[in-house]
């Protein structure tokens, strides 16, 4: 009798010495679910799947093709440990391109705990792709817009004195250089300069010594020391003996140089 007691009580006392350790083992739990669950079509659709366990384990899911779905992203968060707890989390990112409901089913879990593996089944998810609002095309016309009267029309008097204005600014400058201009002493341009007037009064046997003066004294021509020596000497010198055609030939030297 007291054999088939101890035989019976055996898997009990196994059971008590294995329990906290099941206890701490927490089996994982996995969540999945869709954001949002209601949108409109080409909107953009996340499904996420997220696992949290005492164990570090690892899931993967399968989700079968629907035709109203595209599958545009699939990125997978690094895994956190906090306060004891492993997460895990997964994303995946749809397109849905006919409206009316959805309804994501056949979705299997693959979760992997070392060694170990093991497969569920995920409920089904729902989604609603509502359609905008549709309008129909009408033929009929548009109504044309009602007549203005005509003392309630812009008066075109103020365009056109804006036009004279601007016309007026545009041309006065051109008067004002006219008018200045016309107030210009006039000058001789085809008078001949002193040097060369000098040349045609020596080429005629002439020696113009108030020419010669005036050239003497005037700061912009530049002259050589000798012929400026010569100028002097035929003006100022008396008994000078330089005849005009020496000087003009003085003269002639010195415009080459």
């Amino acid at each position: 009798m007291g054999r088939r007691l101890n035989h019976l009580l055996a898997p009990c006392w196994l059971l008590a010495l294995l329990l906290p350790l099941l206890l701490q083992a927490k089996v994982p739990d996995l969540h999945v679910w869709l954001e949002p669950t209601i949108c409109g079509p080409g909107d953009i659709v996340e499904l996420h799947a997220q696992m949290e366990a005492t164990e570090f384990a690892e899931f993967d899911l399968q989700i079968p093709k629907h035709d109203s779905l595209v599958l545009i992203d699939q990125h997978r968060t690094p895994v956190a440990y906090l306060s004891g707890t492993y997460t895990m989390k997964s994303t995946w990112t749809f397109q849905p391109i006919e409206p009316g409901a959805m309804q994501i089913e056949g979705i299997r879990a693959t979760i992997q705990r070392g060694e170990q593996s093991s497969v569920e089944s995920v409920a089904t998810l729902l989604l609603q792709v509502e359609t905008g609002s549709v309008t129909t095309d009408s033929e009929d016309p548009l109504p044309l817009p009602a007549a203005i009267a005509p003392d309630a029309l812009p008066s075109k008097k103020p365009i056109l004195w804006i036009l004279i204005a601007v016309g007026a600014l545009l041309t006065l400058p051109f008067f004002m250089r006219r008018r200045t201009l016309m107030k210009r002493p006039h000058r001789n341009d085809t008078a001949p300069a002193p040097l060369a007037e000098l040349e045609t009064g020596l080429a005629s046997h002439q020696i113009d010594r108030a020419l010669i003066a005036e050239i003497l004294n005037n700061p912009t021509l530049q002259l050589s020391g000798e012929f400026r020596a010569k100028l002097e000497s035929a003006i100022y010198r008396k008994n000078d003996r330089t005849n005009a055609e020496t000087l003009l030939i003085s003269l002639r030297q010195e415009r080459t140089k």
